[in-house]
């Protein structure tokens, strides 16, 4: 998409955004039909020398503005834009007392950029779409406008090529393919890559990830990232689960969770998709990103339950499910991140226990933290990003759960618990380096769409919280 700052009116389509309690006397007439409320969205077509389209939408009452509300709002109005098959629309910005002008252009870029997304690459009959053109016209500041229409696209670039890669289908996408695309990345957005595989793997002791991927064709791959552009500051972990296929192992997903296995590399998705926003956008700071990729199949060569596995910590696993793969890939993945790529604090994401559903849906994402700073500050980015994370408790009883009469650890715990005694699984592996986990099950992928914004699928979760955390 196209998005100018005050420029010519590029349509004969505006779309203007109205408060409820502000909606005005000429405006009036359509009660019943668009008041306002929040989300609210009416067409008014006139054909009197041409034919021009005026799309309103509502924004509620003022007082209760926020970014997500402008995101959703005009989402909903460039999407219906996109579904008359005009070519763009000219936006209204609206004044607020509460969002500044620029807090509103990053939203309305975020709903434009994210809200045409559409993975459709497979149909046959699809029509070709032209760019659409918008322009945001009342823009007082043209410079600083210009300059958040800018990063914001840059973000949206990154979260946009996370949902891609989550909706690949598996037998586009494994562990070789996946490795490429980052390299390719890396290349395009200006951020380093190393890919290692084979004996570089069995060099540093990560038979944990090795064993996960034991059964399959398509062999691991560590895909490393490095954005070195913060000098002597210190310098952020990144993981992310790289599961591009996980069947369950010989512990079978159902069949109806069989159809999200190629979801499961979600985390690694997002980990990208904040790589890119970083290069793209140039961030003077320091961030290494770490994917363990790898697929999780079933073959004469696959793991079993009872085996043990020995880490790249030394510690031994006991494999109770060849389901709770993930975690055994990560802690190979963190013990590197810190011992190899030596990262001061830590952040993983993985779609780690379809509990976490359970309890949270797909609205809240659940975070564990072994440091009090660390996750406030990280909240606090939550916060400006308007994503929504709650943190659950680390008592060390859950730990106990996860003890093992014939290894260090057993890599599921009692019945109870699942998501905490996941987390605390890895905890064993961060060395009492600040750490968040982040596990994203139920809000990586979404079926229906939750948000205007989103499409069915990959959401490219955390990226804007991470995109806040990294610059503050």
């Amino acid at each position: 998409m196209n998005i100018a700052i005050n420029g010519a009116k590029v349509t004969n389509v505006t779309i203007e955004m109205f408060y409820e309690d502000f909606l005005p006397e000429n405006l009036k007439y359509l009660k019943g039909m668009f008041e306002g409320k929040a989300k609210e969205l009416y067409v008014l077509v006139s054909n009197e020398q041409s034919i021009e389209y005026k799309v309103f939408v509502g924004l509620g009452k003022e007082k209760d503005l926020t970014q997500e509300l402008v995101r959703n709002a005009v989402a909903k109005a460039a999407k219906r834009v996109k579904e008359l098959n005009l070519e763009g629309a000219s936006l209204q910005l609206c004044k607020s007392s509460i969002l500044s002008e620029a807090q509103i252009i990053e939203a309305m870029v975020d709903a434009i950029e994210l809200g045409l997304y559409a993975f459709d690459k497979y149909k046959t009959d699809k029509k070709e779409c032209n760019t659409l053109e918008f322009s945001i016209a009342g823009v007082t500041d043209v410079e600083v406008a210009n300059r958040c229409v800018e990063e914001r696209k840059h973000i949206a670039a990154g979260i946009n090529t996370a949902r891609n890669i989550i909706n690949e289908p598996s037998n586009v996408l494994y562990p070789e393919t996946l490795a490429e695309i980052v390299q390719a990345c890396g290349k395009q957005y200006g951020f380093e890559v190393e890919v290692l595989e084979g004996e570089a793997l069995h060099a540093l002791g990560m038979h944990a990830m090795l064993t996960v991927g034991n059964g399959s064709v398509h062999k691991p791959r560590l895909i490393v990232m490095r954005h070195k552009n913060g000098g002597e500051q210190e310098t952020l972990g990144l993981v992310g689960k790289g599961l591009t296929c996980d069947t369950g192992g010989y512990s079978l997903k159902s069949n109806d969770s069989m159809y999200y296995q190629k979801t499961d590399m979600s985390g690694a998705a997002s980990v990208l998709g904040t790589m890119i926003a970083l290069g793209q956008n140039k961030i003077h700071k320091n961030v290494i990103g770490v994917i363990p990729a790898c697929e999780n199949v079933v073959s004469g060569c696959s793991y079993k339950v009872g085996d043990v596995v020995t880490t790249m910590a030394g510690k031994t696993v006991q494999v109770l499910n060849t389901d709770a793969e993930g975690r055994l890939a990560l802690a190979d993945a963190l013990t590197y991140i810190i011992e190899k790529e030596k990262v001061s604090k830590v952040i993983d994401l993985a779609t780690l226990t379809g509990v976490a559903g359970v309890t949270f849906g797909n609205v809240y994402t659940a975070a564990i933290s072994n440091h009090d700073d660390f996750y406030n500050t990280f909240l606090s980015a939550a916060e400006d990003a308007e994503e929504k994370f709650w943190r659950l408790p680390t008592d060390a009883r859950y730990r106990e759960w996860i003890n093992s009469d014939v290894a260090d650890l057993k890599n599921t715990g009692a019945a109870g618990g699942g998501t905490i005694t996941a987390a605390m699984f890895l905890q064993e592996f961060v060395q009492e380096l600040p750490w968040i986990h982040l596990d994203i099950a139920a809000t990586a992928c979404v079926d229906p769409a939750v948000r205007d914004y989103e499409y069915r699928g990959g959401t490219g979760v955390a990226i804007r919280t991470l995109y806040e955390l990294i610059t503050k």
